[in-house]
């Protein structure tokens, strides 16, 4: 886990903001350009197994990688795991509390995706669901996975790292990525504020803008989503080929905008200690016009105006 010190991040923002921005964005693209060759050269890798947490940028992640292995010669295609989710009355995991236990791996259907896995290694069509979250269905063979010859196919994921898909299949046939925030804020040695912290401010403004979710709602979801994390996907962290920090240096003053918005349309119903402290720390960074974000930044997932606005 990086530390990086709040004085220095705003007083190179205040020298010079461009180029900031500039090397900020730059360090990212590069380390996917670096997995992109990697997986573009090796012609036996054809599935990318993506994983992350929560507002990691899986999704920003797996079609900017995507696009970078088009570029290279050879066809692409991402799977999203949430499309493989169980339908209610399929067995579906339950908390203790009586709630449906969403960040399970086996809220999943695990046969169906090694199987669809097994096919794509195979070089064979592949049928693929679609799961509609306002209604909570899975429609069978939505869409059908078209093979060829130099196929790779990026699967992503919170659970994507889970062995119970990655142990039946080949080993070289699978390229493991692990995204996240893996950069804490200090000031004079002192965390103001974590990776995790930094996740939960891109969700919160994200999941207002485009799924509709109030304050209160993402703060409820927020401790399950932790436990989730800490349950099926950081015990295999290590198992990925490479590991990928999302972290970009202006990011909160970039995002800081759209959340304040956000609060002032719609303000949470009940206090929350965690959200003032999120915010306070937030607040001391230095604010970035929208119009300085690129549209290809992975920022955009969780604001508007970027190039995958319409997979969000």
């Amino acid at each position: 886990m990086a530390e990086m010190d709040l004085h220095i991040i705003n007083d190179m923002l205040r020298t010079d903001l461009n180029e900031t921005i500039a090397n900020a964005e730059r360090y990212y693209h590069e380390e996917m350009e670096e997995v992109a060759a990697a997986v573009a050269g090796n012609p036996d890798i054809r599935v990318i197994l993506l994983a992350g947490p929560s507002s990691s940028g899986k999704t920003t992640s797996a079609n900017i990688l995507k696009d970078r292995i088009i570029e290279k010669g050879r066809h692409c295609q991402v799977v999203s795991l949430d499309d493989f989710y169980r339908n209610r009355d399929e067995d579906y995991p339950i908390n203790e509390d009586g709630t449906y236990d969403y960040e399970n791996v086996t809220a999943l259907r695990i046969d169906r995706v090694v199987e669809c896995l097994q096919r794509i290694i195979d070089r064979q069509d592949c049928p693929l669901p679609h799961y509609e979250f306002k209604t909570a269905l899975r429609h069978e063979n939505a869409e059908i996975l078209k093979a060829h010859d130099d196929h790779v196919v990026i699967v992503e994921g919170l659970h994507a790292l889970n062995p119970v898909f990655s142990d039946p299949l080949p080993k070289a046939n699978i390229y493991k990525v692990f995204v996240s925030v893996s950069t804490n804020i200090n000031v004079e040695g002192k965390r103001i504020i974590s990776g995790r912290k930094i996740r939960f401010l891109r969700r919160l403004t994200r999941d207002f803008l485009y799924r509709g979710a109030s304050v209160d709602h993402t703060l409820e979801m927020w401790p399950n989503v932790l436990l989730g994390e800490d349950k099926y996907l950081y015990p295999y962290k290590a198992l990925a080929d490479c590991s990928i920090n999302t972290f970009h240096m202006y990011e909160i003053g970039a995002i800081l905008p759209f959340t304040e918005l956000m609060l002032q349309k719609q303000p949470p119903q009940q206090e929350s200690d965690f959200l003032s402290l999120v915010l306070s720390a937030a607040r001391r960074f230095e604010p970035i016009p929208e119009e300085k974000i690129p549209a290809t930044s992975l920022l955009r997932e969780f604001i508007p105006g970027g190039i995958y606005e319409h997979l969000y």
